[in-house]
């Protein structure tokens, strides 16, 4: 195992959704190759890969198969087991470790993370039952987001709760009887919603050297949990900025990042930002960098796993990215004639409601 990995070397990745596309394609263009493990045999980032496996992320045999044929190893999303990255720690180098992705598939560990390190979360309790959840809510107070502490992405695995008649309604929709005897504790988490005045994201990289690097601060429009857009530069306070990326910043050193990773905040008031997640990969919400800054997020990514050393990004456009769900990838002839605009299609064969299937970026010249 070795720190730095030579062009012409092999990188790993769990996961072939576009976000291993897009590695794929920024490994390419610094002389590496990639080979993609996913159960999906139709899945986009293979169609550009230099190599592929199809099996189950707990498939022991092929991940030790694959371990044997990469020379470093990384992931595209939240979903892959811990324990399939910790099994292939005993034969290759894994990065981001897989202890950063076990904080970020916890809500309950997330937050506690946050806490720790002196960084601001809305107020939140955790929550193991229906009857903690009637006794919680009264210090949390309503409106608030009851979410489970696992497999919550997009908006899934939340409820908000408005009144106290929404409380076995919500928990019921989350819980089944079956899965409140899992062994997972806490169940969920519970938090105050948030009055924000909007939402932004940071993304910053840490490389082997040490040197930590913070994208522009994006600003961020969802529906239903989903985002649509997003603006770059965020319209925010310079003090604001500042301090979203000195929080970013922070927590990749104090978590110990090799990679890139997104922190995704809340602006409250235009004068306190509360940490809301974190996403330890490359991110939707830094699609923009592909088009408007050097290196983008990918690029960034490849260069800190492979012992690389990585640079501060360089925004030389304004930026907007909006988000092609679903049916929409199939309305871009708009998009066709309109200047400094970029179209991608991200190669899914089927189109599903909320579904990423590709995006749109416009750019201008920098204020």
């Amino acid at each position: 195992m070795s720190n730095y990995i030579k062009p012409g070397g092999t990188i790993g990745i769990l996961g072939g959704g576009q976000l291993g596309r897009f590695l794929s394609l920024a490994a390419s263009r610094l002389g590496y190759r990639t080979f993609i493990f996913c159960p999906d045999e139709k899945n986009p980032a293979s169609q550009i890969s230099d190599f592929h496996m199809y099996c189950s992320y707990e498939d022991k045999k092929a991940l030790k198969k694959f371990s044997q044929n990469v020379d470093v190893v990384t992931f595209e999303f939240e979903n892959v087991p811990v324990s399939s990255l910790e099994y292939l720690e005993n034969y290759t180098t894994v990065r981001p470790k897989p202890n950063i992705l076990e904080i970020a598939q916890n809500r309950t560990k997330e937050k506690k993370f946050f806490n720790q390190i002196g960084s601001k979360t809305t107020k939140w309790l955790p929550i193991n039952s229906l009857k903690g959840l009637r006794v919680e809510i009264e210090k949390i107070g309503y409106p608030s987001i009851l979410k489970t502490s696992r497999s919550g992405y997009d908006g899934k695995g939340q409820c908000v709760i408005r009144s106290k008649q929404d409380i076995v309604t919500s928990w019921n929709k989350l819980f089944k009887k079956e899965t409140i005897t899992q062994s997972e504790s806490p169940l969920a988490i519970l938090e105050k919603v948030v009055d924000f005045d909007c939402e932004i994201s940071v993304i910053v990289s840490r490389d082997l050297s040490g040197n930590v690097f913070a994208f522009e601060p994006t600003e961020n429009l969802h529906k239903k949990q989903i985002l649509l857009k997003s603006v770059t530069p965020a319209k925010i306070p310079k003090k604001i900025k500042k301090e979203a990326i000195n929080e970013a910043k922070k927590a990749a050193i104090e978590i110990d990042l090799i990679g890139i990773m997104a922190l995704e905040m809340f602006v409250v008031k235009n004068k306190e930002i509360l940490i809301n997640e974190m996403a330890p990969r490359p991110h939707n919400s830094g699609h923009w960098t592909l088009d408007a800054c050097s290196p983008d997020q990918f690029t960034q990514q490849i260069k800190c796993i492979c012992g690389l050393m990585s640079n501060q990004p360089i925004r030389y456009s304004d930026a907007t990215m909006i988000n092609l769900l679903g049916n929409d990838i199939y309305k871009t002839k708009k998009y066709l004639n309109l200047e400094n605009t970029n179209i991608y299609y991200y190669g899914k064969e089927t189109s599903l409601p909320k579904r990423k299937m590709g995006h749109v970026t416009s750019i201008k010249p920098k204020k």
